[in-house]
């Protein structure tokens, strides 16, 4: 998984633009690959962050938008990698 930033630019009362001024908004990238396509793309679902950091007394909360995408991931693929790693559902 990887992390961006995009730098948003702002304009001033007389309507001159301020690059990267504006607010910063973070991205979750999930790569994956396309069966046969492998050596030649390897394409990311992008998934935008609502908010981030923020630190309840059990741990960190990150906050995807859902409005932008669906969780961010390929359903299936993210839930096969957490299966591989051994986080299993309870019975």
């Amino acid at each position: 998984m990887n992390i961006g930033v995009f730098y948003n630019d702002v304009r001033a009362n007389d309507n001159q633009l301020i690059k990267y001024a504006g607010y910063r908004q973070l991205y979750f990238n999930y790569p994956f690959s396309i069966p046969g396509l492998e050596d030649y793309l390897i394409p990311f679902i992008t998934a935008p962050v609502a908010t981030s950091d923020i630190q309840p007394t059990n741990g960190v909360l990150h906050v995807l938008q859902f409005s932008k995408h669906a969780l961010g991931f390929r359903s299936a693929l993210f839930a096969e990698d957490v299966m591989v790693q051994g986080i299993l559902p309870k019975n």
